[in-house]
Parts: structure tokens; sequence; C-alpha cells
């Protein structure tokens, strides 16, 4: 009889426990296995959950950012756009403000140039006239000097010379000229007028003025209609002896009669009536060299006008550079004005207007002070 496990219930039940037995050791490994894998893919799959979430939010923020980046891109580039647009009208308007700056310096700058020019004019005019008037003083003084010199034998009461107003008066009294209503030079008063004709003849560069002068104590002759006319025919007479006795050219004298109505005294004075006739020869240096300084400066003015030249503009690219003037000398007073003769010390020395004798010229016989006039003793 064939043994079978299959059909032998108690074989069969053993052999399925054992089955069972070893069918469950390895299934419970293969689970521990498993539950270990299941757990370590669990953790796997938290941890890329955990990634992709971060990986999320950081897309999510650059994404947030390239929109903040491109509407900030966007403002720039349109303010880009407008501030391009903007400089380049200011450079056209700044260069436009340039170009005329640059034209109204230039402008300024000849204007200046010549008001320089004309005040280095002026101020050698102003010093050639000034020297001019520095001669006529020394002229003037040494005049008097010669006056004084040759007219010394007469009294101060019959003669006086004083300087005024730029000019040299010698007075001379009725008494020493003429008898009383009369024109006629007597012979004293002829002896006065030599000497100063010869004082005027070493000095033809001034100019001689004759007037007669009465008080006002009325006359009417049958030659003379009045003071007026007496004072008249007193300077004419004068002037005729100073000519044609003595050699005076005539060109230099001008005779005129002033009547009563130039008094120097009170007329109602016996002494003031006497002070008051009187005949005054005045004399004044001729103003020719004054004349032609300022004729050479008008003429320097006129011809010598300095051209108003403004530069061609410069590219408005390039910064152009603004012409300079040139310098000017200063002027030098140490340096003589042409044809002026300077002495070490800077007084101008030229040939004199008035020609004092020999021992009274300037720096012989010197007086104390400043005497420029007065009576003669």
């Amino acid at each position: 009889m064939n043994y079978n496990p299959f059909t032998d219930k108690p074989a069969a039940l053993l052999m399925l426990c054992v089955i069972l037995l070893l069918t469950s050791c390895v299934s419970a490994k293969k689970y521990k296995n498993m539950e270990y894998e299941r757990n370590t893919a669990y953790a796997d799959k938290v941890n890329a959950q955990q990634r992709i979430d971060n990986l999320e939010g950081m897309l999510k923020k650059i994404k947030t950012d390239t929109a903040n980046f491109g509407m900030a891109y966007r403002n720039l580039n349109e303010q880009y756009s407008t501030l391009k647009a903007s400089s380049t009208l200011t450079a056209q308007q700044l260069s436009q403000q340039l170009q005329a700056s640059r034209k109204e310096l230039r402008a300024k700058e000849d204007t200046l140039y010549r008001k320089e020019l004309q005040l280095l004019e002026r101020e050698q005019l102003v010093q050639e006239l000034q020297m001019a008037i520095e001669r006529k003083e020394l002229a003037q003084r040494a005049l008097i000097e010669s006056l004084q010199a040759a007219l010394v034998g007469f009294s101060a009461e019959d003669l006086q010379i004083e300087r005024k107003g730029g000019k040299v008066y010698v007075s001379l009294s009725e008494k020493l000229l003429f008898q009383s209503g009369q024109a006629d030079v007597d012979e004293q008063g002829k002896m006065a007028l030599l000497k100063l004709a010869e004082v005027l003849n070493r000095n033809p560069n001034i100019d001689i003025t004759v007037e007669g002068h009465t008080d006002n104590v009325p006359i009417k002759t049958a030659v003379y209609k009045d003071n007026w006319d007496l004072s008249v025919y007193r300077a004419t007479t004068v002037a005729r002896i100073l000519s044609e006795m003595y050699g005076v050219s005539t060109t230099r004298i001008l005779a005129s009669g002033r009547g009563e109505f130039f008094p120097v005294a009170d007329n109602g004075t016996y002494e003031g009536r006497a002070r008051n006739r009187r005949t005054e020869i005045i004399l004044m240096p001729k103003l020719d060299e004054v004349y032609r300084t300022l004729e050479t400066s008008a003429n320097a003015r006129t011809f010598n006008t300095v051209p108003a030249v403004l530069k061609p503009e410069a590219p408005v690219n390039t910064p152009a550079a603004i012409p300079e003037q040139p310098e000017q000398p200063e002027p030098d007073n140490k340096q003589p004005a042409p044809q002026n003769n300077l002495t070490p010390n800077g007084v101008n020395t030229p040939q004199p207007l008035f020609n004092a004798s020999p021992e009274l010229q300037p720096g012989n016989n010197k007086t104390d002070g400043d005497n420029d006039g007065g009576g003669l003793n």
C-alpha cells in the first residue's frame, strides 16, 4: 500500500504546519526590510516635498522679483529716454548761452581796452598840461622878478606888480603917467614905460593888454566926452608909446578903456579915487603850447582809434580760449614825455616863456618866500 502524505490527515496536517512555520519565518524578515524601505521612502518623500515647497517658494519669489525688476527697468528706461531728450535740448541751450556769453565778453573786453587807451591818453594829456602850467608858473615868477628889478626906482604908491588869475598885472598910477584930465604921458611915465618895454622885448611869448581906468568924478571937455572916453585915450597912448617908441610888436598889444566901472578902492575918499585912476598893463603868457597839446591829443583820438575787431566764434563742441588783450604799459612818471627836456629831479625846463635878465634867472638872486607882486620901493 502506497503512503500518500496528502491523503493521510495527520501527516498532511504536520506537513502543513511545517510549511506554515517555514513560510512565516521568511515573511517576517521580508516585512522588516519592506517596512524599513517604506520608512526610508516616506522620509525621502517628505524631504522631497519640502524641497519642492522650498523651490516653489523660491520660484515664486524669483517671479515676483523679475516682475519688479522688469517694472523698474521700464521706469528707468523711460527716465533715460526723458533725460536723453532733455539733455539734448539743454546742451543746445547751453551752447547758445555759451556763444552769447563769449560774444558779450569779447565786446566788454574790447570796450575795456578802448577805455584803457583813452585813460592813458588822458593821463598823458594831463601830465603834459601840468608841465605846461608849471613852466608858466616858473616863467611868471621870473617875469615878476625881472619887472621888479627893472622898475626898482619907482615907489609902491605909483607902481604895483601883482599876479592874479594866471596873469601879471603892472598897475601905473595916474600921477606917474599923466596930468589930471589929460592923456599925454610925461617924461617920468615914459621912463617907466621904457623899463617895462625892455622886459617885454626880452619876453616875446606874452600878450599885452593895456587898460585905462578912472574914478567916478564926471569929466567932459572938448576932447574927452566922459571918463570912459578918457580911459580909452590913455590906454591907446600907452600902447603907442610901447610900440612906436620902444619897439614892442603891435600884434601883441590890445588897448581898452574901462572908465570908472572897475574900481579897486572906494571912490568916496581921496585916496580911493587916486588908486582908481590908474593904467593897468596886463601880461599873459601865450597859450600856444597848451593849444598844441590839446590839438595833438584831439588828432590822436581822431586818427589813432583802435578798431573793434571781434574774434570768430569757436565751435560748440570745443572750448574756445578767450583772446587776451595785449598788456598796456602803465604810465611811468619817470619817463619824459616826447619833446620835453627833463632835469634829473624830474622838473621840466624847456625854453622859458619869459626871459629874465641873466642876473635874475631862476636860481639866482632868490628871495625869501613866494613874492608874487606888490609895490616897489
